[in-house]
């Protein structure tokens, strides 16, 4: 007969949602921005330099209803990035402060692919480029950081408790 192993206990804070959870989650959906940023997928031949000189003009256009709601469209894909990349390097910190942080880390990160994003969507047509794409990303970004900053966490434990039968879990030793 085979011995039987002791089980380990594991606490509810080693279960999903973990770190490496809200990574791939982050890059997923960084991906399908990326994806929805170029879509349709049809390239046009423009010289980098005429790249350059169209973004450094890049205008704030007026809004008219279709312009609001791609406005919002742009700020509502960048809601969960900013949530789950800032979710990705504060998930189980013990202080609080390590979020708060790690916030301009974010937000430079999330401004550099909004800015490249734009930038991109010059080669693909009818793609529009404007400052007005580029501040409701922003927006959008802060908004998921502090989603996730004010209440995160208490998200994350919510979740593990719905997924958990119990507050441990008995998995046999290795």
């Amino acid at each position: 007969p085979r011995p039987v192993a002791p089980a380990v206990v594991m606490s509810f804070e080693t279960t999903a949602p973990t770190r490496r959870h809200f990574t791939l989650a982050a890059i997923v959906m960084t991906l399908i921005a990326v994806y929805g940023s170029l879509l349709p997928l049809e390239p046009k031949a423009v010289p980098f330099d005429k790249a350059v000189q169209q973004f450094q003009q890049v205008p704030y256009l007026s809004l008219n209803i279709y312009r609001r709601a791609d406005l919002i469209a742009n700020g509502i894909l960048f809601v969960p990035l900013g949530f789950l990349w800032l979710a990705a390097i504060d998930v189980d910190r013990r202080s609080i402060v390590t979020g708060w942080q790690a916030v301009p880390v974010i937000a430079a990160g999330l401004a550099l692919l909004i800015v490249l994003l734009e930038f991109a969507q010059i080669w693909f047509p009818p793609r529009t480029v404007s400052q007005n794409d580029m501040l409701a990303e922003a927006g959008g970004s802060v908004v998921g950081m502090l989603i996730w900053l004010t209440v995160g966490r208490m998200v994350v434990s919510w979740l593990r408790r719905m997924w958990q039968p119990s507050a441990a879990v008995l998995l046999p030793r290795r």
